[in-house]
């Protein structure tokens, strides 16, 4: 179980890096669907998911921090 939580972890990692270098890149301060859209270089189904992943967790920070 450790080995897949490694995996997954590593993966959302490398998905919130390049979503942010795009960010930088175009001069926002914040990450959108589109910045993790282009950042995420995987085919179909695990793109799709890897996406709405990414959306549940940046709307739990926003709604963590406008509390």
């Amino acid at each position: 179980m450790s080995c897949f939580d490694s995996f997954v972890k590593d993966l959302l990692e490398r998905l919130a890096s390049g979503a942010s270098k795009i960010a930088k890149y175009n001069k926002k301060k914040t990450l959108s669907e589109k910045e993790i859209q282009t950042s995420t270089l995987l085919p179909g189904e695990p793109s799709m998911h890897a996406i709405s992943e990414a959306k549940k967790v940046i709307t739990k920070f926003n709604t963590a921090k406008n509390k």
